[in-house]
């Protein structure tokens, strides 16, 4: 996250909170994943803190922030656009609404190609702008930002399973702030303000309970 690596690590420990308290509000298995997103936005927070630590006083080791960076980049670039569509699907019993989250799935694998095709090198850099990280995909890919956004949030507004709408409204909410202000470090940036969006999806899975 843009700041510091104490703001990194305390939104860790208020995501993994959160995180824990939205899991124990569900009451099924089926709901268990999409409860997860609170403690994976989590693992994020604690990854750019770690990154952070690395950057500003070097006493991270070098193969311990590497392996930060990558799972910060895979939870960002990988698991989200597959996670959102997969965990609201599961739970939905719309079949129009499946069938929308279904084609969101299949743009996040056109997302994750576009990414690869990107940068099939394994070397990313992270650059420090304006006390934020950039991330070498922040501007090399700047035009996959329309499938991603597509596969993560056009799911929550589509569900039926409970007032997930909400959830999609805050994400798009804080994508264009990140867009439009932050453009420069939007994958570190998007990400943090998605974070404190796991309040909502707490909200909107107690709504969502019998």
């Amino acid at each position: 996250m843009c700041f510091s690596s104490q703001a990194s690590f305390i939104s860790a420990t208020v995501l993994a909170g959160i995180g824990y308290s939205t899991i124990k509000l569900t009451k099924t298995k089926r709901q268990l994943l999409v409860a997860s997103v609170p403690l994976i936005f989590g693992v994020q927070q604690f990854s750019e803190g770690v990154l952070w630590t690395q950057i500003d006083s070097g006493l991270a080791p070098n193969f311990v922030s590497e392996l930060c960076k990558y799972i910060f980049l895979m939870c960002a670039q990988i698991i989200w656009p597959i996670l959102v569509p997969v965990s609201l699907y599961i739970i939905e019993k719309v079949k129009w609404r499946k069938w929308v989250m279904l084609l969101s799935l299949a743009t996040g694998f056109l997302f994750m190609g576009t990414i690869l095709w990107y940068y099939p090198e394994t070397n990313i850099p992270i650059t420090v702008y304006d006390k934020s990280l950039q991330y070498g995909l922040d501007y090399s890919c700047d035009t996959c930002k329309i499938p991603f956004l597509i596969a993560v949030i056009t799911p929550w507004l589509v569900s039926s399973a409970g007032p997930f709408w909400m959830m999609g409204v805050a994400l798009a909410v804080m994508a264009a702030i990140a867009h439009y202000i932050y453009y420069y470090a939007f994958t570190s940036v998007w990400c943090f303000f998605s974070a404190f969006v796991s309040v909502v999806l707490y909200k909107a899975i107690k709504d969502s309970q019998p």
